[in-house]
């Protein structure tokens, strides 16, 4: 951890200052070196939380901040690898401890662990529940899977493997081979390893990193697969190169990518209901985030200049899926951070009328057999040279 001024780095994630909204609100934003946009969004501490860190050990608290108080909750109870208390914690609590933070004086390098966070929010306590990729993505799941043709005797690296529905359905084709999932988020691993122990499949792992650094044994699998994991590197050409060097020769990289957001109905839709002063005046972004690789000479050139050959990228339009209705649709798409971040700022009147906008727009896309958005992909198959 390098601290440099204002500016606290650990790893490759920079807590920067940004400018503060309304009076008496400091804002910080967390962020990737040479990443223009800040990750998700800036946190608002509300006056509980110093404008500048004095502390290295306050980063974990900012992380916290960043994403949700429970997050301080999830760094106490289950992530000892990343921080410790120095002394048993006292019995007369501080305002900001009654607030949910707790001080945490030493912060061990993980890097992947607060990526994790910073990228999904808290991990999810008892009884919480965590959005369903599986349902919302069931026919691209479908679509990846014929692409993959997954063998027996296959080593299957998944990328971004989420909660590890790939990886699990990789590792009983593969048998007597194996599947390794990677993904940065803690939350998802725990529920892939409880997946993966229930269904008794002894050939399948799960490993907490980021693929663009990660440690692969070199030339080891056979077929690597990602289910939207490959759009958020922060050097896309250095990554494809990473999962290259861990592939066989010859061996086949199957991935799906989101085009652009102007063709995502499910994009549009949500983030017109929710904000649609913020949709007309900001445009959405295409260089980073969901669709970083929606250009498809963007996401062909890079898989060349890191050493992959043959590469096809096919047009897939599929729906996608959020709930069986519109009531349990919204719940579930007030999960989701583009939600959280576009009524963050809404006073309580303001965020009830978007709730409102959204239940309607999905009430709109209830088909009587769920609500489903329409959307477009590209399906990417390349070859290890």
């Amino acid at each position: 951890m390098r601290h440099r001024g204002e500016h606290y780095t650990l790893d490759d994630i920079a807590f920067l200052p940004r400018p503060a909204q309304r009076p008496g609100v400091p804002v910080w934003a967390a962020g990737f070196p040479g990443n223009v946009k800040h990750i998700r969004h800036a946190a608002r501490f509300k006056g509980r939380f110093p404008a500048s860190l004095d502390h290295p050990h306050q980063l974990v608290e900012a992380v916290a901040a960043l994403t949700d108080r429970a997050t301080a909750r999830w760094l106490r109870t289950t992530s000892p690898s990343l921080c410790r208390s120095a002394a048993p914690p006292s019995r007369t609590r501080t305002p900001a401890q009654r607030d949910g933070f707790r001080s945490l004086t030493q912060v061990h390098g993980d890097g992947d662990t607060v990526r994790g966070v910073l990228r999904d929010g808290p991990a999810a306590q008892e009884g919480d529940s965590m959005f369903d990729y599986d349902s919302e993505l069931v026919h691209y799941h479908r679509r990846l899977w014929s692409a993959l043709d997954v063998r027996p005797h296959d080593r299957v690296l998944d990328i971004g493997c989420g909660t590890g529905q790939t990886t699990r359905d990789a590792g009983r084709a593969a048998s007597p081979g194996s599947a390794l999932g990677i993904d940065i988020s803690s939350p998802m691993l725990t529920r892939a390893r409880q997946q993966t122990e229930t269904e008794g499949l002894r050939n399948v792992s799960f490993v907490q990193g980021d693929a663009q650094t990660y440690a692969f044994p070199p030339e080891h699998f056979t077929l690597a697969t990602s289910r939207f994991g490959t759009m958020f590197f922060s050097d896309r050409i250095a990554a494809f190169a990473n999962i290259g060097r861990a592939l066989h020769p010859g061996a086949r990289f199957v991935h799906l990518v989101w085009q652009s957001g102007e063709r995502q109905e499910w994009h549009t839709a949500i983030r017109a209901a929710l904000s649609p002063e913020r949709v007309s005046s900001t445009p959405a972004g295409e260089s980073d985030g969901p669709f970083a690789l929606a250009d498809p000479d963007v996401v062909s050139g890079a898989l060349t200049a890191a050493g992959f050959t043959k590469v096809d990228v096919v047009d897939v339009r599929e729906p996608v899926y959020y709930g069986p209705d519109a009531e349990r649709a919204c719940a579930a798409v007030l999960q989701l951070w583009m939600a959280k971040e576009m009524i963050t700022d809404m006073d309580a009147a303001s965020a009830e009328r978007a709730r409102d906008r959204l239940y309607a727009t999905l009430d709109a896309h209830d088909t009587g057999d769920g609500v489903w958005f329409d959307s477009r992909a590209w399906l990417v198959i390349a070859h290890r040279s």
